[in-house]
């Protein structure tokens, strides 16, 4: 049993109360929910701890994880005034939820010593799926990720990684002081699977650069020429309804499919955020994934690209396997020949 509800109430406590309301009638009572996920704006920042509790009192022996960030997804909008609180329920037999938070220790402990606490944190159990969100990226969260590979092979992890304005903002029920929280999460330890679906939303701009020179986590050349002119010449060449969606920034992919450049194109790449165009330096700043020789083409975002690639990632799973095809003999007599050719068939000799 799956359960969302959605509130802009002031003050967030009424919010939540009004919320749980509306999942003790969804799910048939409280005792139901097994993990309840708190998606709040970051004006909800100072309040997310207790919010955190407050649910977590409200369906005792269930999980709680909570984190807040510029917007929320909810009652089938996207709101980024602050103010909004999104809960997200789940329960039912089989479904099986561990929490746990990460501090700044285990963030910066050696990668063998993130192995040993993420190996005994959820008491021996192989967790199916884990949800994570931190309020930081870079090295230390790319040793954790690395860790959870090699402790769980093949147990996907799906999450978010809160942005600079909402630091501080990861929170759990019961796990001590929030400030020394870097990130939370929720294991699914029992006999409900997951399969993890990604839509960025990225389409791309221009056609693909290779990176020919870097100094630092500044891309300085592409295709042997300063960064910044192509940023300048896909941004100049963007069409009026483009340039709409560029005003919310512009993006770099880097090619990870395993496909020839001119043949990829929407989810093949790792897209990034560009930090900065610096003219001055003729250079890119969009983060320090990128390496010299990757291919790269910029992007902008926007949501109905992000509606289209989920729509179509759920196709599949909403339809079922495409119907396996027949294979049928044909005699290369002339009117089978005739009748391929008349369908645009390739012509075949006896």
């Amino acid at each position: 049993m799956i359960a969302c509800e959605f509130s802009k109430s002031h003050p967030p406590a009424d919010g939540v109360k009004d919320i749980l309301k509306e999942m003790d009638l969804r799910m048939g009572g409280l005792g139901a929910v097994k993990l309840a996920l708190i998606f709040a704006g970051p004006g909800h920042g100072a309040s997310l701890q207790s919010l955190a509790a407050g649910v977590s009192a409200a369906i005792p022996g269930g999980a709680v994880a909570a984190c807040a960030g510029a917007g929320v997804i909810g009652g089938g909008v996207d709101e980024d005034d602050g103010r909004a609180i999104s809960v997200m329920a789940l329960g039912g037999d089989g479904a099986d939820f561990a929490s746990f938070a990460l501090d700044k220790q285990v963030l910066s402990a050696r990668p063998d010593g993130i192995e040993k606490s993420l190996a005994g944190m959820f008491g021996g159990k192989k967790p199916g799926a884990v949800i994570l969100f931190s309020e930081t990226g870079g090295t230390g969260m790319s040793e954790v990720l690395s860790a959870f590979s090699r402790v769980y092979p093949e147990v996907p992890v799906a999450g978010g990684v809160m942005n600079a304005a909402s630091v501080g903002l990861c929170h759990m029920a019961g796990f001590g002081p929030s400030h020394k929280i870097c990130a939370v999460g929720v294991a699914m330890t029992g006999s409900v699977g997951a399969q993890v679906m990604l839509s960025q939303g990225g389409n791309p701009l221009g056609r693909p650069y290779t990176v020919t020179r870097l100094s630092g986590a500044m891309i300085m050349e592409l295709d042997g020429r300063p960064a910044d002119e192509a940023a300048d010449v896909v941004m100049g060449d963007a069409s009026m309804a483009d340039s709409e969606a560029l005003h919310r920034g512009l993006f770099l992919g880097k090619l990870v499919a395993d496909k020839p450049p001119h043949t990829a194109g929407r989810g093949d790449y790792l897209i990034r955020k560009v930090r900065m165009v610096d003219h001055r330096r003729g250079a890119v700043a969009a983060g320090p994934v990128f390496r010299k020789g990757d291919t790269v083409r910029f992007h902008m975002m926007d949501k109905s690209t992000a509606t289209e690639d989920m729509e179509l990632l759920f196709t599949p799973h909403r339809f079922g396997p495409p119907p396996r095809r027949r294979h049928h003999i044909h005699r290369r007599g002339p009117r089978q020949r005739a009748l391929r050719e008349k369908r645009g068939g390739r012509k075949t000799h006896p």
